[in-house]
């Protein structure tokens, strides 16, 4: 059988997984991938996002490929975008389309009102993709697919859920199915050394995706065994020659045992830079004794609030404030840069307490902070504190799962908050002023004459500014897509082809040894 994944933007550790399972029972995967230029989440512009749509060439792809199934990863802010190109991939090959992924566990009901989508798998779809294939290249006994929903006679059914996967009998991640793309993906190695989160904060997708499993939540975390990691690891060192890793375990130091056995083993036999992320409860002096030992560049966590009530009861964060200022100042005192990420347009916030905010980080300098306002996701907890504030309705809660307003990752602008935009914008750059000027501004109240809306080449120039290397944070990542993408799109204009060769990956990027 053949599966076509479709993703958009960025490299997906997920889809890798899932192609590599499905592989090694005996099918054949390939990817269409669009980069979505000018119409993703630092850049938005109209029309340049339609002159450079990618969305013929890739029908014209799932064509060629001819596939048995159309696997979509989707992620709330580009769910019309896979609506739409699903619509058009089924209609060029007449293959059924299955939705996974964050949105797809959140709202699966309302995707199956779309006659485009088939099938939703919700959860973690290691097996019951395999399985799905299977039934459709044989006996199609549907019901036996663990999380799958799908249609019998008309009526939507939900299959019973099935357990999580279990993490150590997982293949390594299918690597070439990005590499193949563009070199682009070559720029550092992603990897995962566990599944699921320790915590349950209120804003994010592990809150709901915790409990999707006939198991619950007590085997939501699992951790993969450090020899195998090491041996992946090593291995990708040796054939692809990455310069950096980037772990995106939702907090790589959780266990301490685990993390100490971890950074010996990585200092010994793999010994890159890496950037990983973090939690403040977790972070003392002997963690970031291990993570200097092991490599690490740059740890980045979320402190999300200064206040300790907000985070507790509208985040469901219970770490305290002297948690917070016992992990920054240990990692100040070491060579390791550390990102923090705070969330704005929380509900209830006032102009005020951004004020408090920027002091709070004007005292307490990150070497990067990273400043987003607050995307409400399908699913979510504080779908119900939002509609309690009075910031959401529940009609917007119900519109949320079908059609999401916010188009990209960390953007869905409260505009009533003229007042906090300004302070937004002054909050990207306030730490990278001159000691004593913050004072005067504020004393002043000069942030009024700042521009009430955040300006994503100034929000990246900042990101720029206070980056520790060059492959430090997203900013730069996104900036290599669109010179790579850019650069393709434009030789095939000069050389007269149409935008459909601009997807064909460019010689020496096929990520084969």
């Amino acid at each position: 059988m053949r599966v076509l994944f479709v993703y958009p933007a960025h490299e997906n550790l997920g889809i890798e997984y899932l192609s590599a399972g499905l592989k090694a029972a005996g099918h054949t995967t390939e990817l269409a991938f669009d980069p979505v230029l000018f119409d993703d989440a630092f850049i938005q512009q109209g029309l340049l996002g339609r002159v450079l749509s990618h969305r013929d060439a890739l029908i014209d792809q799932a064509r060629r490929f001819g596939p048995d199934l159309i696997a979509f990863g989707v992620l709330s802010p580009f769910l019309q975008w896979a609506l739409d190109l699903g619509r058009g991939m089924k209609e060029a090959t007449g293959a059924p389309v299955l939705f996974g992924g964050p949105h797809a566990s959140a709202a699966a009901d309302q995707l199956m009102e779309h006659d485009v989508v088939d099938y939703v798998l919700v959860g973690e779809a290691d097996g019951p993709i395999v399985r799905l294939v299977e039934e459709l290249g044989g006996g199609l006994h549907l019901d036996d697919v663990p999380n799958l929903v799908h249609r019998r006679q008309g009526t939507v059914v939900h299959n019973p859920l099935g357990p999580f996967a279990d993490v150590a009998t997982l293949p390594w991640p299918d690597k070439e199915l990005f590499l193949e793309q563009s070199d682009i993906f070559r720029f550092g190695y992603t990897a995962l050394t566990s599944r699921g989160c320790a915590m349950r904060c209120s804003f994010c997708s592990e809150s709901f995706l915790a409990g999707l499993s006939d198991k619950g939540e007590r085997s939501f975390l699992r951790r993969r065994l450090v020899d195998d990691v090491i041996a992946e690891l090593v291995a990708a060192k040796e054939r692809w020659g990455f310069d950096h890793v980037r772990f995106y375990d939702t907090i790589l130091p959780v266990d301490k045992p685990w993390f100490h056995e971890f950074a010996e083993a990585y200092a010994d036999q793999v010994g890159l830079p890496y950037w990983c992320l973090g939690h403040p409860s977790l972070i003392d002096v002997e963690t970031v004794k291990l993570l200097e030992r092991s490599g690490c560049f740059e740890l980045q966590m979320g402190i999300q609030s200064i206040y300790a009530d907000t985070r507790s009861e509208v985040f469901h964060r219970h770490e305290t404030t002297a948690h917070l200022t016992r992990a920054m100042d240990a990692l100040r005192d070491s060579p390791i840069q550390f990102a923090v990420d705070n969330i704005l347009g929380v509900p209830g916030q006032t102009a005020e307490e951004l004020l408090d905010t920027i002091d709070f980080y004007v005292a307490n300098p990150p070497d990067r902070l990273n400043v987003y306002w607050l995307t409400y996701f399908p699913g979510t907890t504080i779908l119900d504190i939002a509609v309690q504030t009075g910031d959401l309705t529940e009609a917007d809660v119900g519109a949320l799962h079908r059609d999401p307003r916010m188009k990209a990752f960390h953007i869905n602008k409260p505009a009533h908050r003229r007042d906090q935009h300004k302070l937004f914008t002054y909050l990207q750059f306030a730490l990278l002023l001159p000691d004593g000027w913050h004072d005067v501004i504020r004393e002043h109240r000069l942030y009024r004459f700042l521009p009430p809306v955040d300006i994503t080449m100034l929000q990246a120039l900042a990101y720029r500014l206070s980056s520790v290397r060059e492959y430090a944070h997203l900013e730069t990542r996104v900036s290599r897509r669109y010179r790579s993408y850019g650069k393709r799109w434009l030789k095939d204009r000069v050389a007269g082809r149409g935008t459909r060769a601009s997807l064909r990956p460019a010689r020496g990027t096929s990520g084969r040894s």
